[in-house]
């Protein structure tokens, strides 16, 4: 398994989220509240699907011996502090 690849791929993408929500939302002035409740409840879905992933690469990670990159065992540190 090539860590370097699957942690560059599941790093923050808390910004990435914040905007694509703000976009949906701008764009669809007439949609009904529900919806909006309904695209957070999915991007907040894939955001964490995205920090579990990163997460169990990390402990297979040192469990194989490979040493993380220091940036990488902290990257989560934001999405656990608004979980």
């Amino acid at each position: 398994m090539d860590f370097d690849t699957v942690l560059s791929m599941t790093g923050d993408r808390g910004a990435w989220v914040e905007q694509m929500r703000a976009d949906l939302i701008s764009t669809e002035a007439g949609t009904v509240h529900g919806h909006y409740r309904a695209v957070y409840a999915i991007t907040a879905a894939y955001e964490q699907i995205v920090w579990l992933l990163r997460r169990y690469v990390l402990l297979v990670q040192s469990a194989v011996g490979t040493q993380a990159p220091r940036s990488a065992e902290f990257a989560g540190a934001q999405f656990e502090k608004a979980v």
